[in-house]
Parts: C-alpha cells; sequence; structure tokens
C-alpha cells in the first residue's frame, strides 16, 4: 500500500514538471539623464597662526573664528559652520626641542544665495585663506529632477519591454524584477577668485567679491530589470 502511494506521488510530480510553464525572461537597461546648473556653493577658509605659548595661540585664533561667525550672521541666507581644527607643536631642528606652537581652524560655507555667499567670503579673507570653493546640485533640486527621471526612465524601459515583446512575437509580458540606480557627473566651471584672493588681500584690507561661475551636473538614473515573455 505505501509503495503505491509512493509511485503515485512520483507520477504527479512528473506530471507537474512536463506541465509547467516554460519562461522566456529577458534582462534590460535603460538611461535618463539630465544636465543641470550647479545652485548650491560650498567653501572652506581657514586661519593658520604660530605662537609661542598655546593660550596665546588659542585665543587669536578664537577670535578669528569668532569674528567670522559674527560676521556670517549678517548672512542668514548662508550656512556657516567652524569646521576641521588642529594644534600642533613646531620643532628645533637641533635638539627638537618645542620652540611654538601652529594652529590651523577652518570654517564652512554653504549657500544657495550666490551673491550673499560670494559678499561673506570676499570679507572673510580680510583675515583668514580660501582653500577652496566648489559648486553642486542642492538636496531640494536633485530630489526634485532625480525623481521626474526616475518616471522618464520607468516609460522608457516599459516603451523596450514593449518592443522586445514585439520583436519575439509575445503575447504579452510581466515585470519580474527591477532596479533603479542614481548618479552624477559634475562639470564645474573653475574659479577665478582662488589664485586671486590671495594676491587681492595682500594689497588691500577688503576683498572685492568676484562673480561666481558655478558649471553644471549631468544627473543620471539607470534601470535595469527582467520582464518574462508570455
Amino acid at each position: 500500500m505505501l509503495a503505491v502511494t509512493a509511485l503515485t506521488a512520483s507520477i504527479a510530480n512528473t506530471a507537474h514538471a512536463n506541465t509547467a510553464p516554460e519562461h522566456h525572461l529577458v534582462s534590460l537597461s535603460v538611461e535618463s539623464s539630465r544636465e543641470v546648473q550647479n545652485d548650491q556653493v560650498q567653501a572652506v577658509l581657514y586661519t593658520e597662526l604660530n605662537e609661542v605659548e598655546p593660550s596665546k595661540l588659542a585665543k587669536r585664533v578664537n577670535e578669528v573664528i569668532n569674528l567670522a561667525m559674527a560676521e556670517a550672521k549678517k548672512h542668514p541666507t548662508v550656512t556657516v559652520t567652524t569646521g576641521n581644527q588642529s594644534t600642533y607643536p613646531i620643532y628645533n631642528d637641533k635638539n627638537q626641542k618645542i620652540v611654538s606652537w601652529r594652529s590651523r581652524a577652518e570654517v564652512q560655507i554653504k549657500s544657495t544665495n550666490f551673491k550673499s555667499a560670494g559678499e561673506l567670503i570676499a570679507t572673510l579673507q580680510s583675515n583668514m585663506s580660501l582653500q577652496n570653493i566648489q559648486f553642486n546640485v542642492s538636496q531640494d533640486q536633485r530630489v526634485r529632477v532625480e525623481n521626474e527621471l526616475v518616471i522618464e526612465a520607468t516609460q522608457l524601459f516599459r516603451a523596450r519591454a514593449t518592443a522586445l515583446q514585439n520583436a519575439w512575437g509575445a503575447n504579452a509580458y510581466e515585470l519580474v524584477s527591477q532596479s533603479v540606480h542614481t548618479s552624477a557627473n559634475y562639470n564645474p566651471q573653475p574659479y577665478a577668485a582662488m589664485a586671486d584672493a590671495v594676491m587681492l588681500r595682500s594689497a588691500s584690507s577688503a576683498v572685492a567679491p568676484q562673480e561666481m561661475l558655478a558649471g553644471s551636473t549631468r544627473l543620471q538614473i539607470s534601470s535595469n530589470g527582467t520582464i518574462q515573455l508570455k
């Protein structure tokens, strides 16, 4: 009785395997991109000072940073935060004794208001040096554009899937899986003030703001997936 039951189950499984639908899976990939003007500026300014006594050095550095933060309050559309700060000893070459101390402190600037940010950067260069400046796409604009690109990529994916369905003479297709990935390629414009600001500062206590050329960024959405032809 047990043998007959096992045989019946085996035949049923074989019949099910023979009648299982045949899968016709096709993988495809599409991309959608857009050139977007950079609408956010980020900059780092720093002060680097030397003193024999660490306490005097800390006082001088704090004065520079506090002045920078006070000046930043005049520009409410600009976000200013303190950045990296470090203090280290300077040694005598002969006997390796500490002869002085050096400290470096940074402030970081971020804003979508180029005019106000440029004015603040120019003002701060009366007491600080400009380390770097870069331009990118703000978070709000990035999210908005990427959401639009996701829709475009999905529509392109569906159109490509329909084309494959027709090419294979299938009656329909079913989506098996789909993944979406984002990427960005930056095309920054050089910022002339990086080199000129130091020379201007040495000749005058005030640095004139310069026009910012922000450049652009190409935002891209790629969609990879698999469909089953029916």
